[in-house]
């Protein structure tokens, strides 16, 4: 492969955003924790029960309420730990290789990070495209954020060889309806669809595996049926009110240590730095809205957020968490309502969430909302030390000016 005519680096410490089941268990879009270590070249299993079963949520509890996902992981805080079991929280090194990550960013360009880097945008050109790059080291992929192309073949290749050389074993992007049908010569497959994501243009999601490992997911048939039955409940749902001074809120900058105390409290592990008052601050300030239901003493007791790409006007719905003492009460539909409500005074067209295959509450709750499943993502993310695959789900927002997709 020929060597690009001159690159671009933006760094960030940054991640793909994971989404929590609204009324039990985390999960990610976005997207996880226990990666390889850089250089390692592994791969995780699938996970899996005690009993090598794959983990698959109900669709009903006992008493009724919003289903949860039953995962075999806890989601907040271990038995006798007040602070959580958390990555942030252990005083033992992890084995995802965050301490010092080494990046291959082209021919001749190399990088080595010392800290918690998450991942790294890279911008490159060469003879016939530009392509805009996300090295996702946590969960060993290359994310083609977007692109520019009249020789597709040599951007094909110059991606390759960057998957290759950082021994990242998935490869996606988000082609138009005009071509996405040239990358499938060079061993991409589509994957899903995200419907209006171009401006109310559908975006066609195509992957290039780089192992039989991330490849194959055993559990398709299981999440299949759980999508079947998903699908033959009504969507019909009227949630509870708000319980008695309840409220929901805009997040502001004043409420990050909240928030930074809920999602410690609630996940063990996230693929961004979500935990991080600073992360927080920083995407506050500039492409994610933040919302949050306080309870009668003015403690945020649920949260949500919406990532905003104005320029394709869409948003991904994601960083779901709520008090395990206040699940079950339907705040997590609330927050994702007024959540939409917020973007389509911005204009916003679509809403998107990656909701994790496994997880029956989650899709449960989307599919109330009104979102339309969209595909499915094969081992996309790495949750609890394995890789799990994703769904798709869309809904417009704004129905009068979508075009004829």
């Amino acid at each position: 492969m020929t060597a690009p005519t001159s690159s671009r680096s933006t760094e960030r410490l940054t991640g793909v955003h994971a989404l929590t089941d609204p009324a039990d268990e985390p999960s990610g879009d976005v997207e996880p924790t226990g990666s390889v270590p850089s250089g390692s070249g592994g791969v995780q299993a699938p996970c899996t029960t005690g009993s090598g079963l794959p983990v698959i949520g109900s669709l009903h509890d006992a008493e009724g309420r919003e289903p949860g996902c039953s995962v075999g992981h806890s989601a907040g805080p271990s038995e006798g730990d007040a602070e959580g079991a958390g990555e942030w929280a252990s005083t033992q090194p992890s084995k995802k290789g965050m301490g010092l990550v080494r990046l291959t960013l082209d021919r001749g360009v190399k990088t080595t990070a010392i800290g918690q880097l998450y991942g790294l945008d890279f911008e490159i050109e060469g003879a016939g495209y530009e392509v805009k790059l996300f090295f996702d080291h946590y969960n060993r992929r290359l994310k083609v954020i977007d692109y520019e192309a009249r020789d597709y073949g040599a951007m094909v290749h110059h991606i390759s060889w960057l998957a290759e050389a950082n021994e990242f074993d998935k490869v996606f992007l988000k082609a138009e309806r005009g071509d996405w049908q040239r990358f499938l010569p060079w061993g991409y497959q589509l994957e899903g669809i995200l419907k209006y994501y171009f401006r109310g243009e559908d975006a066609y999601v195509m992957s290039r595996f780089r192992s039989n490992e991330r490849l194959h997911s055993p559990h398709l048939m299981e999440e299949t049926t759980l999508i079947e039955s998903v699908m033959q409940r009504p969507r019909a749902y009227t949630p509870p009110p708000l319980p008695e001074g309840y409220r929901l809120v805009r997040a502001t900058p004043e409420d990050i240590p909240a928030l930074v105390s809920i999602y410690r409290s609630v996940f063990q592990t996230y693929p961004s730095p979500l935990t991080h008052p600073d992360y927080i601050l920083a995407t506050m300030e500039r492409h994610i809205l933040y919302r949050a239901v306080k309870n009668a003493e003015g403690s945020i007791v649920s949260a949500a957020s919406a990532e905003v790409d104005e320029k394709h006007s869409n948003a991904e719905m994601t960083d779901c968490a709520t008090n395990p003492s206040e699940r079950g009460r339907g705040l997590m539909f609330h927050l994702l309502r007024a959540l939409e409500q917020d973007l389509a005074e911005r204009g916003i067209m679509t809403a998107y969430t990656l909701a994790r295959a496994m997880s029956a509450g989650m899709n449960v709750v989307f599919y109330r909302l009104g979102y339309e499943f969209c595909g499915r993502l094969i081992n996309n993310c790495d949750i609890y030390g394995c890789f799990e695959d994703m769904n798709i789900w869309v809904h417009p927002l704004s129905p009068v000016r979508m075009g004829e997709s």
